[in-house]
Protein backbone atom coordinates (compact mmCIF):
# COMPACT_ATOMS: atom_id res chain seq x y z
CA UNK A 1 0.00 0.00 0.00
CA UNK A 2 1.42 3.37 -1.05
CA UNK A 3 0.35 6.49 0.83
CA UNK A 4 1.68 9.78 -0.51
CA UNK A 5 3.19 12.49 1.69
CA UNK A 6 1.94 15.96 0.78
CA UNK A 7 4.37 18.86 0.62
CA UNK A 8 3.94 22.64 0.68
CA UNK A 9 2.17 23.10 -2.66
CA UNK A 10 -1.59 23.10 -1.98
CA UNK A 11 -2.32 22.04 -5.58
CA UNK A 12 -0.01 19.00 -5.49
CA UNK A 13 -2.15 15.91 -4.91
CA UNK A 14 -1.43 12.46 -6.29
CA UNK A 15 -3.94 11.09 -8.82
CA UNK A 16 -7.09 9.94 -6.98
CA UNK A 17 -6.85 6.59 -8.79
CA UNK A 18 -3.82 5.80 -6.60
CA UNK A 19 -5.93 5.61 -3.41
CA UNK A 20 -5.95 2.26 -1.62
CA UNK A 21 -9.09 0.11 -1.32
CA UNK A 22 -10.30 2.06 1.74
CA UNK A 23 -9.89 5.34 -0.15
CA UNK A 24 -6.78 6.52 1.73
CA UNK A 25 -4.57 8.47 -0.66
CA UNK A 26 -2.23 10.85 1.17
CA UNK A 27 -1.03 12.12 4.51
CA UNK A 28 0.13 15.51 5.74
CA UNK A 29 -0.22 18.93 4.23
CA UNK A 30 -2.51 21.45 5.86
CA UNK A 31 -6.14 22.53 5.96
CA UNK A 32 -5.82 25.88 4.23
CA UNK A 33 -8.71 26.92 1.98
CA UNK A 34 -6.45 26.62 -1.08
CA UNK A 35 -5.59 22.99 -0.30
CA UNK A 36 -9.14 22.01 0.67
CA UNK A 37 -10.55 23.48 -2.53
CA UNK A 38 -7.83 21.84 -4.64
CA UNK A 39 -8.65 18.49 -3.02
CA UNK A 40 -12.41 18.80 -3.44
CA UNK A 41 -11.99 19.70 -7.12
CA UNK A 42 -10.33 16.29 -7.52
CA UNK A 43 -12.72 14.32 -5.29
CA UNK A 44 -10.23 14.24 -2.38
CA UNK A 45 -11.12 15.24 1.17
CA UNK A 46 -9.56 15.18 4.65
CA UNK A 47 -10.88 12.71 7.20
CA UNK A 48 -9.03 11.85 10.37
CA UNK A 49 -9.52 11.73 14.14
CA UNK A 50 -8.05 13.70 17.01
CA UNK A 51 -4.38 12.80 17.51
CA UNK A 52 -3.87 11.55 13.95
CA UNK A 53 -2.05 13.35 11.14
CA UNK A 54 -4.20 14.81 8.36
CA UNK A 55 -5.35 11.91 6.20
CA UNK A 56 -6.68 12.54 2.68
CA UNK A 57 -9.20 10.17 1.11
CA UNK A 58 -10.72 9.52 -2.31
CA UNK A 59 -12.98 6.46 -2.03
CA UNK A 60 -14.37 4.79 -5.13
CA UNK A 61 -17.29 4.64 -5.27
CA UNK A 62 -18.53 7.52 -3.15
CA UNK A 63 -22.10 7.63 -2.02
CA UNK A 64 -24.03 10.68 -3.07
CA UNK A 65 -27.56 11.88 -2.38
CA UNK A 66 -28.85 13.59 -5.50
CA UNK A 67 -31.65 16.04 -4.60
CA UNK A 68 -33.36 15.39 -7.92
CA UNK A 69 -33.63 11.70 -7.04
CA UNK A 70 -34.90 12.09 -3.50
CA UNK A 71 -37.84 9.84 -2.61
CA UNK A 72 -40.17 11.50 -0.11
CA UNK A 73 -42.52 9.07 1.66
CA UNK A 74 -46.13 10.15 2.19
CA UNK A 75 -45.65 10.32 5.96
CA UNK A 76 -42.87 12.85 5.42
CA UNK A 77 -45.10 14.84 3.06
CA UNK A 78 -47.48 15.34 5.99
CA UNK A 79 -44.65 16.66 8.14
CA UNK A 80 -43.64 19.05 5.34
CA UNK A 81 -47.18 20.37 4.92
CA UNK A 82 -47.52 20.99 8.66
CA UNK A 83 -44.48 23.25 8.70
CA UNK A 84 -42.94 21.32 11.58
CA UNK A 85 -39.47 22.64 10.80
CA UNK A 86 -38.22 25.97 9.54
CA UNK A 87 -35.56 25.39 6.88
CA UNK A 88 -32.76 27.95 6.63
CA UNK A 89 -29.35 28.10 4.98
CA UNK A 90 -26.11 29.54 6.33
CA UNK A 91 -27.56 30.99 9.53
CA UNK A 92 -25.79 28.72 12.04
CA UNK A 93 -22.77 27.20 10.31
CA UNK A 94 -20.63 26.86 13.43
CA UNK A 95 -23.55 25.44 15.41
CA UNK A 96 -24.17 22.80 12.75
CA UNK A 97 -20.52 21.72 12.94
CA UNK A 98 -20.68 21.61 16.74
CA UNK A 99 -23.91 19.60 16.64
CA UNK A 100 -22.43 17.11 14.17
CA UNK A 101 -19.27 16.76 16.25
CA UNK A 102 -21.29 16.09 19.42
CA UNK A 103 -23.74 13.61 17.84
CA UNK A 104 -23.47 10.13 19.36
CA UNK A 105 -22.01 7.51 17.04
CA UNK A 106 -22.65 3.98 18.33
CA UNK A 107 -19.54 1.87 18.00
CA UNK A 108 -17.27 4.87 17.38
CA UNK A 109 -15.13 6.96 19.66
CA UNK A 110 -14.72 10.64 18.91
CA UNK A 111 -15.40 12.53 15.72
CA UNK A 112 -13.62 13.60 12.56
CA UNK A 113 -14.73 17.19 13.24
CA UNK A 114 -11.67 18.14 15.24
CA UNK A 115 -11.07 21.75 16.33
CA UNK A 116 -8.71 22.08 13.33
CA UNK A 117 -11.39 20.83 10.93
CA UNK A 118 -13.95 23.16 12.52
CA UNK A 119 -11.62 26.11 11.94
CA UNK A 120 -10.81 25.05 8.38
CA UNK A 121 -14.43 24.65 7.31
CA UNK A 122 -15.43 27.86 9.07
CA UNK A 123 -12.78 29.61 6.94
CA UNK A 124 -14.27 28.00 3.81
CA UNK A 125 -17.71 29.16 4.93
CA UNK A 126 -16.52 32.75 5.35
CA UNK A 127 -15.13 32.59 1.82
CA UNK A 128 -18.49 31.34 0.48
CA UNK A 129 -17.38 27.77 -0.31
CA UNK A 130 -18.95 25.81 2.57
CA UNK A 131 -22.62 25.99 3.47
CA UNK A 132 -24.99 24.68 6.08
CA UNK A 133 -28.67 23.91 5.96
CA UNK A 134 -30.48 24.06 9.25
CA UNK A 135 -33.82 22.48 10.09
CA UNK A 136 -35.16 24.18 13.21
CA UNK A 137 -38.18 22.79 15.01
CA UNK A 138 -40.97 25.30 14.49
CA UNK A 139 -44.21 23.90 15.82
CA UNK A 140 -46.77 26.68 15.34
CA UNK A 141 -48.70 28.01 18.31
CA UNK A 142 -51.74 25.91 17.35
CA UNK A 143 -49.83 22.73 18.29
CA UNK A 144 -51.16 21.03 21.38
CA UNK A 145 -48.86 19.86 24.15
CA UNK A 146 -49.17 16.30 22.81
CA UNK A 147 -48.23 17.40 19.29
CA UNK A 148 -45.26 19.19 20.81
CA UNK A 149 -44.20 16.01 22.60
CA UNK A 150 -44.65 13.81 19.50
CA UNK A 151 -42.75 16.18 17.23
CA UNK A 152 -39.79 16.35 19.59
CA UNK A 153 -39.57 12.55 19.63
CA UNK A 154 -39.49 12.21 15.83
CA UNK A 155 -36.55 10.38 14.38
CA UNK A 156 -33.71 12.67 13.27
CA UNK A 157 -33.94 11.13 9.79
CA UNK A 158 -37.29 12.83 9.31
CA UNK A 159 -35.64 16.19 9.97
CA UNK A 160 -32.79 15.43 7.59
CA UNK A 161 -35.14 14.21 4.88
CA UNK A 162 -37.30 17.33 5.20
CA UNK A 163 -34.20 19.48 4.80
CA UNK A 164 -33.27 17.64 1.59
CA UNK A 165 -36.79 17.92 0.23
CA UNK A 166 -36.82 21.65 0.94
CA UNK A 167 -33.56 22.11 -0.94
CA UNK A 168 -35.09 20.85 -4.17
CA UNK A 169 -37.64 23.68 -4.18
CA UNK A 170 -40.25 21.36 -5.72
CA UNK A 171 -43.76 20.63 -4.52
CA UNK A 172 -44.48 17.09 -3.39
CA UNK A 173 -46.28 16.44 -6.70
CA UNK A 174 -43.23 17.69 -8.61
CA UNK A 175 -40.97 15.42 -6.59
CA UNK A 176 -43.19 12.37 -7.22
CA UNK A 177 -43.40 13.15 -10.95
CA UNK A 178 -39.63 13.65 -11.32
CA UNK A 179 -38.78 10.60 -9.24
CA UNK A 180 -41.05 7.99 -10.71
CA UNK A 181 -41.12 4.54 -9.15
CA UNK A 182 -37.33 4.17 -9.09
CA UNK A 183 -36.48 7.18 -6.91
CA UNK A 184 -33.64 6.81 -4.43
CA UNK A 185 -34.63 6.67 -0.77
CA UNK A 186 -32.76 9.09 1.50
CA UNK A 187 -31.38 6.09 3.41
CA UNK A 188 -30.02 4.53 0.20
CA UNK A 189 -27.61 6.87 -1.54
CA UNK A 190 -26.40 5.86 -4.98
CA UNK A 191 -22.80 4.88 -5.72
CA UNK A 192 -20.94 7.56 -7.64
CA UNK A 193 -17.86 6.11 -9.28
CA UNK A 194 -14.70 8.15 -9.76
CA UNK A 195 -15.04 8.11 -13.53
CA UNK A 196 -18.39 9.94 -13.11
CA UNK A 197 -17.03 12.29 -10.44
CA UNK A 198 -14.28 13.53 -12.72
CA UNK A 199 -16.43 13.96 -15.85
Amino acid sequence: MTVFLLGQDPEAFPPPERADRSGLLAIGGDLTPARLLAGYRRGIFPWYSEGQPILWHSPDPRFVLLPGQLHVPRSLEKVLRRGTYAIRADTAFSGVLEGCAAAPRPGQDGTWITPEMHGAYTALHRLGHAHSVEAEWACPSRCSAMDDYRERLRDRRSKEAETLASLTGWSMDDIRRKMGPDGADVKNPRPWYRRLWNE
